[in-house]
């Protein structure tokens, strides 16, 4: 009937839900700000581009065996729960998105699967977290891996997903830019390949690409910018 709104209907750019959603996304750009503050907080020298994102989060005050290089290197991080906070937070952010923008997206195969695996790296940084480098490296590692094989692979899918979707260039171009550079990044860093940067500004180059993204596209949605 006229003026009945299909139950097939899409959220309009106006939906609350979306605007929540979008809102969550923005914030996970608070990762870099708790990584600053858990860096400042050290009470030994923190050299960023050698040194694991684990390490901010490690809640031991004492050597750590890296297994890059086998050798024991100190570790205190006063501010170990404000990162481990950080990186569940990071993950239930990124959920949050993805449940309430979930009828905002173009539909189509393609960005079922993206949003599968972008939820898959939400649980991984939510695992990477509760389970510290130094209480459960196995679970770490588990966690560690989902975040490097798994996000950037999700962010070029939804990426080429929503290439041609009304509204979504912006997020499409980033996506696409920041899921094969990270791509790269993680399997250069996976098999310990630094390129002369230093293992952990490798580790950064490999993680951060999803978060800009995420940002990115939930300022997107905010904006109106698709229909």
């Amino acid at each position: 009937m006229p003026g009945t709104p299909s139950r097939h209907a899409t959220v309009t750019p106006r939906s609350s839900s979306v605007t929540i959603g979008g809102i969550a996304w923005m914030l996970s750009v608070w990762f870099f700000v708790a990584e600053a503050l858990a860096r400042a907080a050290w009470t030994i020298p923190y050299d960023w581009t050698e040194r694991f994102l684990s390490d901010l989060g490690n809640t031991s005050c004492q050597p750590f065996k890296y297994y890059t290089t086998d050798e024991y290197l100190p570790v205190c991080s006063p501010r170990h729960a404000l990162m481990n906070g950080s990186f569940i937070l990071l993950g239930v952010l990124l959920i949050a998105g993805l449940v309430l923008t979930r009828r905002a997206w173009p539909p189509g195969r393609g960005t079922v699967v993206g949003r599968v695996l972008v939820a898959w790296v939400a649980v991984s940084w939510i695992v990477v977290g509760l389970a510290p480098e130094n209480e459960n490296i196995i679970v770490h590692g588990l966690g560690a891996m989902g975040i490097f094989a798994v996000g950037n692979a999700g962010v070029l899918v939804l990426g080429l997903a929503t290439r041609g979707a009304p509204g979504w260039r912006v997020p499409a171009v980033l996506g696409l830019l920041a899921g094969a550079f990270g791509l790269v990044m993680a399997a250069l860093f996976l098999f310990n390949q630094f390129l002369g940067l230093g293992l952990g500004t490798m580790e950064r180059l490999a993680i951060y690409p999803l978060i800009v993204w995420a940002a990115t596209t939930g300022a997107v949605m905010i904006a109106g910018r698709r229909r």
